[in-house]
């Protein structure tokens, strides 16, 4: 019963039948009179009066649920001639509380973890070591705090990839669908709870994806060809090979190492790729290399991923075709697009084994002339503006030339 609710809905109705029903003339039978004879507790008499003769109950004022939340009246029946003979009926009355509250969140922000790793059917954590659920709590103030509120919660986006369990104190969301870290790494929505009648503040819900080492590195070439020179010195470069991981953190952080074919001969930066001629080795003409180069990540042992490449080193004769030699085979600028037309982005600066003049080009990627390398000190200059919105990023394939045809 809603506290301010007048007259009272009463089921079944209260009435009363008098068995004296073949009194005649019908106006000689008996009227019947109806009144609380008792109830508990005994403030009902504030609260509620019943009619005489037409066993309508009404409500005196309005109730205070926290006070009392229900009432027990006995009703008696009885004839208006002065021979009573009365009949009794039980009266329940439940004092329903008044939806006049909205339901609530207990946090504005809700933020789970879920490993991209994970089957349909896992429970969201609350932290990315997974050691908790997240814990969802929805209540409203009309439904004790004890008692599930039976709410209605909804989310406004994702409901393919994730649900909310429909029932409980405690909510938890589940994976409805399998996650890739590589191509979304987290999905934001917000959830309202209502309770039919009501309806809660949306709150807003995070779900980072967390990594799981499911990609491997893999080598630009599945081979690849150089060529060294006799003159050649302890630590000059010879080629560095690179892996990409599309992993984060130590799943994404690569290791090189030479499995076999170096015979001693070149060693490899672990980190960098860069292969490079070991202390004290002569290199004798004739002789070929065939090295097996391996590409780990850094995930824990059981996860671990690997590939290999084959790198395949020729020995040839000093002469001077030794070509001019970058410090490093791969530049990688960020540079604003704000930046002033001239300005310097790089100072290429190559070696020349015959110390003959080196002159630069850039023989791919700038069909626009955006960039300008000056072809004697090796400076890359801005020639245009640039606009990331037209183009976000450049590759650019430069050389450095000692002016002989093999150089």
């Amino acid at each position: 019963m809603k506290s301010k609710i007048n007259p009272v809905n009463v089921t079944p109705v209260i009435r009363a039948v008098d068995q004296d029903r073949n009194i005649q003339p019908p106006s000689d039978r008996p009227g019947i009179l109806f009144s609380i004879l008792t109830g508990q507790p005994l403030t009902y008499i504030e609260y509620f009066v019943l009619n005489q003769t037409t066993a309508e109950m009404r409500l005196l004022k309005p109730i205070n649920r926290d006070l009392y939340q229900t009432f027990d009246l006995v009703i008696k029946a009885e004839q208006d001639n002065g021979h009573p003979l009365p009949a009794f009926a039980s009266l329940h009355i439940e004092v329903l509380d008044e939806n006049n509250q909205a339901p609530y969140f207990q946090v504005s922000t809700y933020q789970g973890f879920i490993s991209e790793s994970a089957a349909v059917g896992t429970t969201i954590s609350s932290n990315a070591n997974f050691t908790a659920p997240l814990s969802i709590i929805a209540l409203d103030n009309d439904i004790e705090e004890t008692k599930d509120p039976m709410l209605k919660i909804s989310l406004n986006n994702y409901n393919t990839v994730f649900r909310i369990t429909l029932s409980g104190i405690i909510r938890y969301l589940t994976l409805l669908a399998p996650v890739d870290r590589e191509v979304q790494m987290s999905y934001t929505f917000t959830m309202v709870a209502s309770d039919g009648v009501q309806e809660s503040t949306a709150v807003r819900v995070n779900i980072i994806v967390v990594d799981a080492n499911d990609n491997t590195p893999i080598f630009a070439n599945v081979s690849y060809s150089v060529s060294v020179y006799t003159n050649m010195k302890p630590g000059d470069p010879v080629l560095q090979v690179t892996a990409r991981d599309a992993d984060e953190g130590l799943n994404g952080l690569i290791t090189y190492e030479v499995l076999a074919g170096h015979q001693g001969d070149f060693k490899i930066d672990n980190h960098s790729g860069l292969i490079t001629i070991a202390p004290g080795v002569r290199l004798t003409v004739g002789h070929s290399y065939t090295l097996t180069i391996k590409a780990s990540d850094n995930a824990p042992e059981p996860q671990k991923r690997s590939s290999i490449t084959t790198v395949y080193i020729e020995v040839l004769p000093p002469n001077n075709q030794s070509p001019p030699l970058f410090p490093l085979f791969i530049y990688n600028l960020e540079v604003t697009e704000a930046m002033r037309i001239g300005a310097i982005l790089l100072n290429l600066q190559a070696t020349d084994r015959e110390r003959d003049p080196i002159t630069y080009r850039i023989i791919s990627g700038d069909p626009e002339n955006v960039f300008n390398l000056s072809r004697i000190p090796g400076l890359l200059l801005l020639e245009k503006p640039l606009d990331r919105e037209t183009t976000d990023q450049y590759t650019l394939i430069v050389t450095a030339s000692d002016g002989h045809p093999d150089g």
